[in-house]
């Protein structure tokens, strides 16, 4: 992610960023803004960055994005360095080609694939979508909508921090706006796991509380591939040394202290912050 604020030029490949990928759209408008950084777009259709892009290109077959790429390859090549962002535009032996063009430009070329739905990263990993195990293993069964959860009479439902059975519905299971439809039933044992008491929560025979990410520690996946550690972060206390855990402050550096919470020695620094107003 720091690449695309960092690195003096940046190839955009297909995808539409501010549409599909808006926090890297927001890093590269921000590299341009204040490093002045070429960017250079090869897309279907227009896009934000034709704005200040340094030369924009339509294509849309992979015959038409490397005619495109042999048309850039000086002004690519005049630079000191490049990222290049491409979605599934590339797929297959255009990708190896792809890269065979990057190292052919004699300069440091970084790749950042463009994924769909990376919001849902994590689930995926876990084998939570229907259509995939853990490990993206073909499950070899097709899963259910949610209208088709809803309406199936299931045994057993698991929601996570979703609420299918709210969202201002006039008809659990139908469309918003649409009526007419029976409400759904509900599921024969509910389990919610959610950070708040939803309309589906308030239904469940069982309600699992869930952290959100300031309160947990562990592995987050990102867009580019990999993985990010979580620090529980909190916004008060102080230093207790280093082998604290659990909901801690910002950083060291940051003007506040870290470790954990202590209510007792919050309430004392409160009152001595208001002795001295």
């Amino acid at each position: 992610m720091g690449d695309l604020y960092e690195r003096q030029a940046a190839l955009i490949l297909g995808a539409d960023l501010a549409l599909e990928h808006p926090l890297l759209s927001f890093q590269i408008r921000a590299n341009y803004r204040h490093h002045q950084a070429r960017i250079y777009v090869v897309t279907p259709g227009a896009v934000r960055e034709d704005k200040y892009a340094a030369a924009s290109i339509r294509a849309d077959t992979p015959a038409d994005y490397f005619a495109a790429l042999e048309r850039l390859r000086d002004k690519l090549k005049a630079g000191p360095e490049l990222v290049v962002l491409f979605d599934d535009s590339f797929q297959g032996a255009d990708i190896a080609r792809l890269v065979d063009f990057g190292e052919s430009l004699g300069i440091p070329v970084r790749y950042v694939c463009l994924l769909d739905y990376s919001n849902s990263r994590g689930a995926i990993d876990m084998g939570l979508a229907p259509e995939f195990l853990p490990g993206y293993e073909p499950s070899g069964q097709a899963g259910l909508r949610l209208n088709e959860m809803l309406d199936a009479n299931l045994d057993a439902l698991w929601v996570v921090g979703a609420n299918p059975y709210g969202n201002g519905r006039k008809n659990a299971g139908a469309d918003a706006g649409v009526a007419g439809r029976r409400p759904a039933p509900r599921a024969g044992f509910l389990v919610v796991q959610d950070m708040f008491l939803t309309e589906t929560a308030q239904r469940a025979d069982v309600v699992l509380p869930a952290a959100c990410a300031y309160e947990k520690e562990g592995l987050s996946p990102t867009l580019p591939v990999k993985r990010s550690g979580l620090r529980a972060r909190g916004y008060h206390g102080r230093q207790d040394g280093p082998g604290d855990h659990g909901l801690s402050g910002p950083p060291s550096g940051s003007g506040r202290g870290t470790g954990p919470l202590d209510a007792g020695r919050r309430f004392r620094g409160d009152s001595r912050a208001r002795a001295r107003l």
